[in-house]
């Protein structure tokens, strides 16, 4: 009884090789692109690779470049006047900032000439794992959105601190009504 198993077997492995091989089953395939991931984002090591991000983030419109520089808990104060104008900023942190990039991003419809200009930046360590970066900003999201400009200037004080991994981050968001 073992010796027709052991033919069989002695015939049946060629068989299989020769089947795997002309399916192509073994055979290398191109590599795809990446899908989902952002190719902006820099792993933030500094609080200038975090400025940096957000700059990338608002031309790609990346919400995980963008996601990535935020902290989960982070703060935001707008403007004076616009709390007492408009109540939906009150409790303004990093989910509602997210949700409003996303539609941001919903509502650009393939346009382009997005940019983040920060000008007069400057960078004050506070202690090793936090620094305090300050500049006036110029943001332009080309969206089709009525309802909002286009075009927004001001000046924000990013409050940046280092996690416990080791990575930089938004903490606590300011912003300003602008000179111009």
């Amino acid at each position: 009884m073992t010796r027709p198993y052991k033919l069989w077997m002695f015939r049946a492995v060629p068989l299989i090789c020769l089947l795997i091989t002309a399916c192509d089953l073994v055979s290398l395939r191109t590599p795809e692109p990446p899908s989902g991931g952002s190719g902006v984002y820099i792993q933030a090591d500094t609080p200038e690779q975090v400025t940096e991000n957000m700059r990338a983030a608002v031309s790609a419109l990346s919400l995980d470049a963008y996601r990535r520089s935020l902290a989960p808990s982070m703060r935001f104060q707008p403007a004076s006047g616009v709390v007492s104008s408009d109540p939906l900023w009150q409790q303004w942190g990093t989910n509602e900032e997210e949700r409003y990039f996303a539609s941001l991003i919903g509502a650009v419809s393939g346009q382009t000439g997005h940019l983040l200009t920060l000008t007069n930046g400057q960078y004050t360590s506070i202690t090793e794992q936090q620094t305090l970066f300050e500049a006036s900003y110029d943001l332009v999201v080309q969206h089709a959105r009525s309802d909002r400009p286009r075009r927004v200037k001001g000046k924000l004080t990013w409050l940046i601190e280092q996690d416990s991994g080791g990575l930089w981050e938004i903490t606590d968001w300011s912003d300003f009504v602008g000179d111009d």
